[in-house]
C-alpha cells in the first residue's frame, strides 16, 4: 500500500488548523474532526483496494526487434472490478535501453479494458529481458494506491534492421523504386516487346514490316519495338 500525494496534502492542512487551534479553539476542533475523517476515509479506501479491486495487464510485442527502428509494444490493461480506477502503468524495460521515465496513465470504469501503445528503439543487437508490468491503482477517493505486478518476464532478440529491408523489398515489388533514386526509362531495342504500328520509313528494318496491316491498307506499316532498361541515379554528399 502506498499513500498518495492527496493524503499528505490533507495532513498538512490538518496540521496547520490544529496549530492555529492553540490560538483559536474552533480551529483545533475542526482539525480534530478532519483528522478523524481522514483516518476513516483512508481505511475505507485501503479496504476497497485490497478486497474489491482486481487489475490485470499483459504485454504484446514481437519476439524479435529491428535494430535502429521504432518497434511497437502494446499493453492491454483490464479493470476487473466494479469500481472506477485511476491507473499508472510502468513497464519494466530492459536496463540496456536506459529508459527510466516511461509511465502510462489510464482511467477505467468498472469492468473495462484499454490498450496502450509505446515505441522502443534499440541501438545494439543482442538479447533483452523485459520484466513485469507494474500497475498502480487508486479509487476516486485517491488517498491510497495499490501496486499490482502483472505479466511474465519476456525476452526479445534484436536483429539487424529487417524493417527497412522489408520496406525496400516491398518498394521493389510495387515498382516504387523512384523513392530510392532509381528511375525506369524506355529505349528502342532489338527484343520482341511490341509497342505500336507506325508508318514504314526508309531505313527501318525489313523484318519489322507488318505485312498484315500493310495488306489491309495498301501501304507499308512497320512495328515499333521497345526495350526497357533501369538506370540508377545515386548522389553522395
Amino acid at each position: 500500500m502506498f499513500l498518495k500525494r492527496r493524503f499528505y496534502l490533507l495532513i498538512v492542512v490538518i496540521a496547520i488548523l490544529m496549530a492555529i487551534g492553540y490560538l483559536a479553539t474552533p480551529s483545533l476542533l475542526v482539525g480534530q474532526v478532519l483528522l478523524v475523517a481522514l483516518v476513516v476515509m483512508t481505511a475505507l479506501d485501503a479496504l476497497a483496494l485490497y478486497t474489491v479491486v482486481s487489475v490485470s495487464a499483459r504485454r504484446e510485442c514481437p519476439n524479435r526487434f529491428s535494430n535502429g527502428d521504432e518497434n511497437e509494444v502494446t499493453l492491454r490493461v483490464a479493470n476487473n472490478s466494479r469500481l472506477p480506477l485511476s491507473l499508472t502503468i510502468i513497464d519494466e524495460l530492459p536496463p540496456e535501453f536506459q529508459i527510466r521515465d516511461l509511465k502510462l496513465s489510464a482511467n477505467l470504469d468498472g469492468n473495462r479494458k484499454t490498450q496502450l501503445n509505446y515505441n522502443i528503439r534499440p541501438t545494439q543487437r543482442g538479447k533483452y529481458e523485459f520484466g513485469h508490468i507494474l500497475v498502480f491503482a487508486s479509487t476516486k477517493i485517491g488517498l491510497v494506491e495499490r501496486r499490482f505486478s502483472c505479466g511474465e518476464p519476456f525476452a526479445v532478440k534484436v536483429y539487424p534492421s529487417y524493417i527497412m529491408l522489408r520496406k525496400y523489398e516491398l518498394m521493389a515489388v510495387s515498382n516504387n523504386l523512384t523513392e530510392m533514386g532509381i528511375k525506369r526509362i524506355r529505349r528502342a531495342g532489338n527484343n520482341t516487346d511490341f509497342e505500336q504500328i507506325k508508318d514504314y520509313v526508309q531505313g527501318d528494318e525489313y523484318r519489322r514490316i507488318n505485312w498484315k496491316a500493310s495488306a489491309r491498307r495498301t501501304h507499308l506499316y512497320g512495328e515499333c519495338i521497345s526495350g526497357r532498361a533501369v538506370a540508377a541515379d545515386f548522389q553522395s554528399d
